[in-house]
């Protein structure tokens, strides 16, 4: 997925995008991150990036509780 821009990725208010990227063979598109487990208790995913060749943006924000 070409000309992507601003991708960021954040737990808990701590940046977990750096700006090493990989590309592999998959029959799927998109970009992924892989986490080691979270810590009990809540916590607070953020993800996103855009694509301005066409306006299309993400900002995403998931409150999860791990038990």
């Amino acid at each position: 997925m070409p000309n992507a821009v601003d991708l960021f990725a954040e737990i808990d208010g701590k940046r977990i995008l750096n700006d090493t990227l990989a590309a592999m063979y998959s029959i799927s598109n998109g970009y992924w991150v892989m986490l080691r487990p979270l810590a009990q208790g809540k916590h607070i995913i953020k993800f996103g990036g855009r694509f301005p060749k066409n306006g299309f943006s993400q900002n995403i924000q998931y409150n999860i509780t791990v038990k």
